[in-house]
């Protein structure tokens, strides 16, 4: 092989990585966003359902960059709990909503220990939400541990994404009453 179509070959590699890396990027960062609003991101069709009302989706976007624990617990900071309380305040208004909070973690620490946190620390939520007059019936909660990345956990700023819990907003549906 003569060596401008070595050189090609090599170039067009690294175009075609590039641009394979772009899209994992663009589909993160789409994923985020959609996490951010309270959306559910569906990871086959890449797309995010969204059913919270605009004002809705800026309550939880401001708890989910505004929500911090203690390091190594699922202890809430004083400094979340506004944000928390706008999010019970906006639920006790519009009761046909539900809510469903995942804890996530970066990959410091066992899977097993990152899986417990994550759910620790979204049942820390629940329960300061339950407090707050919210119904049980109408929230969920869960943990993801380290296993859905937003960013490398090779960096401070990439473990520090990863930390967080991701708040899905749900319509609910009226179900018609019927008369025996």
């Amino acid at each position: 092989m003569n060596k401008n179509v070595k050189i090609a070959l090599m170039i067009g590699g690294f175009l075609l990585l590039g641009g394979v890396g772009y899209l994992l990027y663009k589909r993160f960062k789409n994923r985020a966003e959609c996490e951010k609003k309270g959306g559910t991101w569906d990871a086959k069709t890449k797309t995010c359902k969204l059913d919270a009302p605009v004002e809705f989706q800026e309550v939880i976007a401001k708890a989910y960059d505004n929500l911090t624990f203690k390091t190594g617990s699922a202890t809430i900071t004083n400094t979340s709990f506004k944000f928390l309380d706008d999010i019970a305040d906006y639920m006790k208004a519009n009761p046909s909503f539900s809510l469903s909070i995942v804890g996530h973690t970066d990959n410091t620490g066992s899977d097993e220990y990152n899986q417990k946190l994550s759910e620790d620390r979204a049942e820390s939520v629940k329960s300061y939400l339950i407090k707050k007059g919210i119904g049980e019936i109408s929230i969920t909660a869960s943990g993801k541990g380290e296993s859905e990345p937003l960013e490398d956990n090779n960096t401070p700023e990439g473990r520090d994404k990863n930390r967080r819990v991701v708040f899905s907003v749900t319509k609910l549906e009226q179900v018609p009453v019927t008369k025996a």
